[in-house]
């Protein structure tokens, strides 16, 4: 289940980057995000991986920030 959030996650990002609208871009990059950090806490070898769940929060504020601010 883990991998194939972490799958999805960068399906999701790809996709993203095809928009020009901003509230579309950003919302699948939050949906990217947010199973991106499903990915890195239940990474498939059994340990969390903190670097990247931290900096994916960092984007996944950062984003959800902007939304709210369109």
């Amino acid at each position: 289940m883990a991998e194939l959030a972490g799958h999805s996650s960068f399906v999701l990002v790809a996709i993203s980057y095809n928009f020009s609208d901003m509230l579309v871009l950003r919302t699948l990059a939050v949906g990217g995000s947010s199973l991106m950090l499903i990915f890195t806490f239940f990474h498939p070898h059994g340990r969390v991986l903190w670097l990247p769940f931290v900096w994916n929060g960092v984007f996944l504020t950062t984003n959800l920030k902007q939304i709210f601010d369109l």
